[in-house]
């Protein structure tokens, strides 16, 4: 079998669009989303400006906040801490990897997400929940594969699956 990523992406962005009215209609506004990007990282700026068009492909209104490299931790996360409560703001994105100086503190600082706006899936609370089959927000790589995989009605019988991603 071979996986279709386009036409797949294409009918999910049409499903997700019609998610994202839905919610506007229930809530009265757009859902917003906030990217916090930490330092010098060209790759982080290349995933959250496809994350920023995907997003507001989809009607997501997003909001990006960039931190210098030398930031501390207290800073990134008293940043994360005002978009967590943030009434406006729905979901909140900490873009990895983080500086060197960081990564120590790394799920510390994913932990200042609010349970409720961890959109990525990262923080320790969501993956205990997840480890218990608990209602949370999945890692997206896990739901992404997840989703490809229950597309081609695999999840039936025991395969033993091979997924190779090709850049282009």
């Amino acid at each position: 079998m071979i996986f279709n990523g386009k036409s797949f992406a294409s009918r999910k962005i049409v499903y997700l669009k019609k998610k994202v009215v839905a919610w506007e209609k229930e809530k009265g506004r757009s859902p917003r989303a906030a990217f916090i990007l930490v330092g010098e990282n060209p790759e982080g700026e290349i995933f959250v400006r496809m994350k920023r068009k995907l997003a507001e492909k989809i009607g997501v209104k997003t909001v990006v906040a960039k931190l210098p490299s030398g930031v501390g931790k207290e800073a990134v996360k008293e940043k994360i801490r005002r978009f967590s409560s943030d009434k406006e703001v729905n979901g909140v994105v900490v873009q990895l990897p983080l500086p060197s100086s960081l990564r120590p503190f790394c799920q510390e600082i994913l932990d200042e997400i609010a349970p409720k706006k961890d959109i990525d899936g990262l923080t320790t609370f969501s993956f205990e929940r997840l480890k218990k089959g608990e209602e949370c927000f999945w890692p997206a790589v896990v739901v992404a594969t997840f989703q490809v995989v229950k597309s081609f009605s695999l999840l039936e019988e025991k395969k033993k699956i091979a997924i190779v991603g090709v850049e282009g």
